[in-house]
């Protein structure tokens, strides 16, 4: 099976100072791969690098044999269709209400009618317990509904692709049982990239973990393979680049 997502000889720079350089890795469907770093080795950038929301110095991004950052409107356009995100933070738009939230992939990048968009959020606000909040803000709900909402929009496109940026960090026992659970029941089906700090979400999070440090990958496989030398990497400290 070929690769869904190919990096290759990435080259990034973080306030005049080289963040990466010559990085490479690809991964396929049915092998859930995590970004294990230490906080302020770039997680978050790099996933957002591979997304093709941060434009690399130099180096190629595919997805789905597509370059990210060279190819047309339209090609990206039908491209992004099989992309999800969550953030870590949410990124949920505070003006909007958690219905038009979850709903934004849906209107920029396919051509369903309203009537077919409020039939699929329908189903994604039952999914996740939301259907009582979606008239409301997100100030007004909490931090743990928040995330719900955030997956949901991730979701709800049907992705080929899924990008998790610290999907367990702060989550509530509900969210990382649904985390969890959406991995191990959709690898085969969708490609997952996650980020995290913690060795043992990483357990959780991939089959296949992808330790960062200094700019390089220090080491890949699996736990067994990589537990030694993630001990010794996440021992260090420091603030994590977004």
């Amino acid at each position: 099976m070929d690769p869904i997502l190919e990096i290759a000889n990435l080259n990034f720079s973080y306030n005049g100072k080289s963040l990466f350089a010559g990085l490479s890795f690809s991964t396929r469907v049915g092998e859930p791969a995590v970004i294990l770093g230490e906080s302020g080795s770039g997680k978050t950038t790099l996933l957002k690098l591979a997304a093709g929301i941060l434009p690399p110095r130099s180096g190629q991004v595919r997805i789905k044999g597509i370059d990210v950052n060279q190819s047309s409107s339209r090609a990206l356009a039908g491209l992004y269709r099989s992309v999800g995100f969550l953030f870590q933070d949410t990124a949920l738009i505070a003006n909007m209400n958690i219905f038009d939230n979850i709903v934004l992939p849906l209107q920029y990048h396919t051509l369903l009618t309203p009537a077919e968009i409020r039939e699929r959020a329908s189903l994604f606000l039952r999914r996740f317990d939301l259907s009582p909040y979606a008239e409301s803000l997100p100030a007004q709900i909490s931090i743990g509904l928040k995330k719900r909402a955030a997956l949901a929009r991730a979701l709800i496109g049907n992705p080929e692709i899924l990008f998790l940026d610290d999907p367990l960090a702060e989550a509530d026992q509900h969210f990382r049982e649904i985390i969890i659970g959406l991995i191990e029941e959709k690898k085969h089906s969708i490609s997952f990239i996650s980020t995290t700090s913690n060795l043992d979400d990483a357990a959780f999070l991939g089959e296949r973990i992808l330790l960062i440090h200094q700019g390089r990958i220090m080491k890949q496989g699996n736990l067994d393979e990589i537990e030694s030398a993630a001990f010794r990497v996440l021992s260090n400290t420091g603030s994590e680049h977004s």
